[in-house]
């Protein structure tokens, strides 16, 4: 079976968050995947093809 394997993520953040979160957030998923793309602070895609 071949095609892109694409994650969609939304994160449930408290409604002030530390500014440095999104940041953080990014640096954890990258541990999964380097393909990583935050869309919002509260949103990421990954691709996890290959």
């Amino acid at each position: 079976m071949s095609g892109r394997r694409i994650l969609h993520l939304r994160f449930d953040l408290p409604a002030e968050p530390d500014a440095e979160l999104p940041e953080r957030l990014r640096h954890l998923l990258e541990d999964i995947t380097p393909r990583v793309q935050m869309i919002d602070p509260d949103m990421a895609v990954l691709d996890l093809t290959g």
